[in-house]
């Protein structure tokens, strides 16, 4: 990992940690929805139309997993201010049995979709009671396709030029965003 990617994660870890132990999540739901709404939202409060992200939609975490109690509440917080987005959620927590109930809670906002990852590679996506279907990484297309999977177009389809197109908006896909979907969904590996 590059010396400056490891220092800007490390940074945002103090952040989130330091706001839970010190004013329960305060500080951290105030800098991210102020972060949400900056990028997002003009200063009216009207969606913006962005070339490269699509204001609608919102994955969390590109690195990092939802680690405890208080940090699932402060995502609550954060994710109940902004109705008009969806907010994607990858987890493996879902493994852990006292973290479920409020991994739960989360799924039940309207505008949240939580997909549980699975732990190996190669392993069908996991199907857990409260939250939607979810998603592994595969080393093969037909095996995951065998195993009942969609395969995620981004990790596969190439462009002219022979490059993986590897965005959703290229393929006009936001299935890991849809609330209620039950089908897996398999990334192939890289």
């Amino acid at each position: 990992m590059f010396a400056n990617v490891k220092a800007s994660l490390q940074a945002k870890a103090d952040l989130i940690t330091k706001s839970l132990h010190q004013d329960n999540g305060d500080t951290f739901v105030n800098e991210m929805s102020k972060q949400i709404r900056a990028k997002y939202f003009d200063k009216q409060g009207n969606k913006k139309k962005l070339r490269k992200t699509n204001t609608d939609l919102f994955r969390v975490h590109d690195s990092g997993d939802l680690f405890s109690s208080r940090y699932i509440a402060a995502w609550i917080r954060i994710c109940e201010q902004f109705p008009t987005i969806r907010f994607w959620f990858p987890t493996r927590e879902w493994k852990r049995d006292s973290q479920l109930p409020h991994l739960q809670k989360l799924a039940n906002l309207k505008n949240v979709c939580i997909k549980p990852s699975a732990i190996y590679v190669d392993e069908p996506a996991p199907q857990v009671d409260g939250l939607d279907a979810g998603t592994s990484v595969y080393t093969s297309k037909a095996k995951a396709e065998q195993d009942g999977h969609f395969v995620c177009p981004a990790t596969y389809v190439k462009g002219k030029d022979g490059k993986i197109l590897a965005t959703c908006q290229a393929h006009n896909c936001n299935l890991c965003f849809i609330k209620g979907c039950k089908k897996g969904i398999a990334y192939l590996a890289h």
